[in-house]
């Protein structure tokens, strides 16, 4: 299905995005999914961390700029009167010192949403230093969650910083700029967007569990045998399990065939014996066995699968066809775009 054809939401808006790694590009790519025209400005000799040949550069039209000559920045100024949205995602001052700071770019464009996605954002003791993915979350407490007891904490890839935090809480602060401007309300158009914030924003779930169970307690999603992840009867292959309510934990105790009181699901001194229980009746099954099982019960159940796993998955499938654009990982638009 070409989804190309069908009518964008963003059909029209133009965007700048200037040339950078992590969430700007990706930034870029769900704006441009959505219909914008997006163009990214980026450096004659590209790096090898520019994105000028993955799945966040199909799509956009791509201008080589330098910025450190005073014609490339006259292109860049030339052509922000045409423009409604510019990202970039350089350390804070730099666009100031490049002559592109938002004040020079509003002048070009009183209606422009100057839109800034950097790591620990725009002012703080940290926010010139250098810093990535696991420097944010770090800060951010959310690394700190990502562990089981006292077990070193596990970086999510860089998913929760870049993506979640920066570009995702990113593309939602300019669209929601983009409509108080036309409503014709005060709203700022020069956007600090900050991962540490955005990744901040996605612990809300567990400071409300230590609210309610207490600051001792342990979060049960980090650490609750019924919602964790065991290996299979083949080494190296696992299967998750995610049965938080109790309707779904008694469907796992059936499922598994594993005697325990459902009464004692959230008695945290039982869980070192369930965990017990479940990782010994897990690796007695193959990855398909038990996913077979959690395709055809509410066991919450389901097989870790690999990216390219997870592609050609009959799930997957169905809803990767309706979205597909470019490709299978940066290609999908937000499925409630598209209707039967």
């Amino acid at each position: 299905m070409n989804q190309d054809a069908k009518p964008q939401p963003l059909q029209g808006l133009r965007v700048i995005e200037m040339a950078a790694i992590g969430p700007v590009p990706h930034l870029g790519t769900l704006l441009s999914n959505l219909g914008a025209e997006v163009t990214v400005l980026s450096k004659p000799a590209p790096g090898r961390y520019d994105f000028l040949h993955s799945h966040y550069a199909q799509g956009k039209r791509h201008i080589a700029v330098d910025l450190k000559s005073a014609a490339g920045v006259e292109k860049v100024v030339d052509l922000l009167p045409s423009a409604e949205v510019l990202i970039e995602g350089l350390r804070p001052g730099v666009m100031e010192r490049l002559g592109l700071g938002p004040e020079v770019c509003l002048a070009a464009n009183p209606a422009l949403i100057y839109a800034r996605v950097t790591g620990y954002g725009q002012h703080g003791p940290l926010a010139t230093r250098a810093g990535h993915d696991i420097n944010y979350i770090a800060h951010s407490g959310a690394l700190h969650a990502f562990r089981r007891g006292a077990e070193q904490p596990v970086p999510p890839l860089n998913v929760v910083g870049d993506f979640a935090g920066g570009s995702m809480h990113g593309a939602i602060s300019i669209l929601a700029a983009l409509y108080g401007l036309k409503a014709g309300l005060p709203v700022a158009q020069v956007l600090d967007i900050a991962m540490v914030d955005g990744a901040a924003a996605l612990l809300t779930m567990s400071d409300n569990f230590a609210t309610v169970l207490g600051p001792e307690a342990l979060d049960p999603l980090a650490n609750a045998p019924f919602y964790a992840v065991y290996e299979c009867a083949e080494p190296g292959e696992y299967i998750a399990v995610g049965a938080v309510e109790p309707q779904f934990f008694n469907e796992l105790l059936r499922a598994t065939g594993i005697e325990f009181p459902a009464a004692s699901q959230n008695d945290q001194s039982r869980w070192p014996e369930l965990q017990q229980k479940l990782a010994e009746v897990f690796r007695s099954k193959s990855r398909s066995a038990w996913a077979e099982i959690g395709r055809t019960t509410d066991s919450c159940i389901s097989a870790v699968l690999s990216l390219a796993e997870s592609t050609n998955d009959a799930q997957m499938q169905s809803r990767l066809d309706k979205q597909r654009r470019f490709g299978p990982v940066g290609g999908a638009l937000h499925p409630t775009l598209y209707h039967e």
